[in-house]
């Protein structure tokens, strides 16, 4: 039978801690990122509201925000610069 230094063993139980160390933080990493998919998917599906079908008016409304109201506004102040051709 061929004897084994010491050197090999301890090389080979750091290797061993070493590797179960790696496969716990791919377990950790692994499990942070699937948590992270089901809340985003939970926030999607429940706080996210249906925007199919939705005119962008209705969506600033829902938001309630005026920023495709101030766009016109901006639009109908600016529109002296371009050519009839290029206007809405």
């Amino acid at each position: 039978m061929m004897q084994i230094s010491p050197t090999y063993e301890l090389i080979y139980s750091i290797f061993l801690a070493v590797a179960d160390d790696t496969y716990m933080l791919y377990r950790i990493t692994f499990g942070t990122f699937s948590l992270a998919c089901f809340l985003s998917y939970l926030w999607a599906t429940y706080l996210v509201p249906e925007t199919a079908n939705v005119s962008l008016e209705e969506m600033d409304a829902v938001f309630d925000d005026r920023v495709g109201t101030m766009d016109k506004v901006v639009r109908g102040q600016v529109c002296f610069l371009f050519p009839p051709s290029l206007r809405d």
